[in-house]
């Protein structure tokens, strides 16, 4: 049914016609009409990241322990100093023999002693305390090599623990970004249902009069509940992301806040091969593959040391109390030497190990090198697709306002019903979600080529 040009409906096509041009267009900077609350700029998240996400800080503990191993291995080094002492009680009574002239003969004296002598030892406690002092000789090349291998780990646990913060930080680019965008879209569904509201009380009152059909009520009914059902998912969405984020940067999963935008787009220019040499310098990954070859190599040069005999400079003070036939004070220092001469080949064998194990590190280092180009390559397509995408989008979109625009136009001169423009905005709806999905997609292809360039 069409509606007469009487006055009211005029005043009722103005009302349509202005709420419709005073949607705003959808962008990827709005902020939804929520609660105000903290703002939270994604420089302050990724750096509340770096301090407190529990993955990150359990990757710097980790480098921690590596470092003091480090120390560890140095104080291998300096001379051992042990103390002991020995508590014994003997159970069984002893007897000495000293023989005619054991101890020699001197002259004028004779024999010492003279005659055979035997003495009786009861039982009795008997304590000796030790103190010994031994340095290492030949062994300071092998520790010297033990003392590069924990500085290779060292260094490892530190790779670990850039690519843990490289991570976290991709991933809270993209639960940011996430966030952004939910935050985009709930703002246009509320506008949208804002929009739907009055357009539904007005095509009540003119369905009253009889000035439009009870299809085209319906119809603007139904909008109203899809635009509120999705309103609906659209906040569940953004609280799920929320929480999400709150956990990566290590705090409490209820605390409150809205993100800030992220700045105008450009456009994604980089070259590729300037690109490649950063990632394969940069990357994790790469140059962790580089630390394990040092790692095999050393683990080799280790392994073959094990042919020098240990030979060590030792001195060494005891005193036993409670005991008559032992020297009360007794100091001695010498040389300990140890050699397996023998050792049916186990060593050789080893060292053939140590020598493959060498070759696998070498052949992971240019597996990891190529995987990262490819990777590498892969992401710069990826956002070169996303950048060309979004500029369709963007289009589209422009395209759908207008087509809206015309179709209020033509309302207003009754040259079109409820449902063309019910039909515009739906189709401006969808290229508004296409864009904010497009948009999404070439932020998140940015933070995948940053990470794949290696950079945290």
């Amino acid at each position: 049914m069409k509606p007469s040009n009487t006055k009211s409906w005029a005043v009722f096509r103005a009302a349509i016609l202005c709420l419709m041009l005073a949607v705003p267009a959808v962008g990827w900077c709005r902020e939804s009409s929520l609660p105000r609350e903290e703002a939270l700029t994604l420089d302050q998240a990724l750096a509340m990241a770096m301090e407190k996400n529990r993955l990150v800080r359990s990757a710097r503990l980790e480098a921690d322990k590596a470092e003091n191993k480090v120390a560890e291995a140095r104080t291998n080094l300096l001379p051992i100093l042990s103390f002991d002492l020995f508590e014994m009680y003997a159970l069984t009574s002893q007897t000495y023999t000293f023989e005619r002239g054991l101890l020699g003969t001197i002259p004028n004296l004779g024999p010492i002693p003279r005659k055979s002598t035997r003495v009786d030892i009861s039982p009795d406690l008997l304590s000796i305390v030790s103190l010994t002092a031994t340095q290492p000789i030949s062994q300071l090349y092998k520790i010297a090599l033990g003392i590069r291998q924990a500085v290779v780990l060292r260094d490892m646990a530190r790779e670990e623990l850039r690519a843990r913060r490289q991570s976290a930080t991709y991933e809270v680019k993209k639960a940011y970004y996430g966030i952004l965008q939910s935050q985009s879209a709930l703002g246009a569904a509320e506008d949208t249902i804002k929009l739907d509201r009055e357009l539904d009380r007005l095509t009540d009152d003119y369905l009253a009069q009889g000035k439009v059909l009870k299809a085209d009520s319906l119809g603007v009914k139904s909008r109203l509940a899809r635009s509120e059902h999705e309103a609906f998912s659209l906040r569940n969405a953004l609280a799920t992301r929320k929480e999400q984020l709150n956990d990566l940067l290590g705090r409490d999963v209820k605390t409150r806040f809205r993100v800030s935008p992220v700045g105008d787009l450009t456009l994604f220019e980089a070259d590729l091969d300037a690109a490649e040499a950063r990632a394969v310098e940069q990357r994790p990954e790469v140059r962790e593959a580089r630390l394990k070859v040092k790692q095999a190599e050393y683990e080799k040069k280790i392994k073959k040391a094990e042919y020098i005999p240990d030979l060590s400079l030792m001195a060494n003070y005891f005193s036993p109390v409670g005991s008559r036939f032992i020297p009360d004070n007794v100091a001695v220092v010498g040389l300990y030497l140890r050699w397996e001469f023998f050792d049916w080949g186990r060593k050789q064998k080893e060292l053939v190990q140590r020598a493959d194990a060498v070759e696998q590190a070498h052949l992971a280092l240019r597996e990891a090198e190529s995987k990262v180009v490819v990777d590498l390559n892969a992401q710069y397509r990826t956002v070169r697709e996303a950048r060309s995408l979004l500029g369709v989008c963007e289009l589209a979109r422009e395209a759908a306002r207008e087509q809206l625009r015309v179709s209020l136009e033509r309302y207003s001169r009754d040259a079109a019903l409820v449902k063309d423009v019910l039909q515009a905005q739906a189709a401006l709806s969808e290229a508004n979600h296409r864009y904010e999905e497009s948009l999404l997609a070439y932020w998140t292809g940015r933070a995948d080529f940053e990470r794949a360039l290696g950079e945290e």
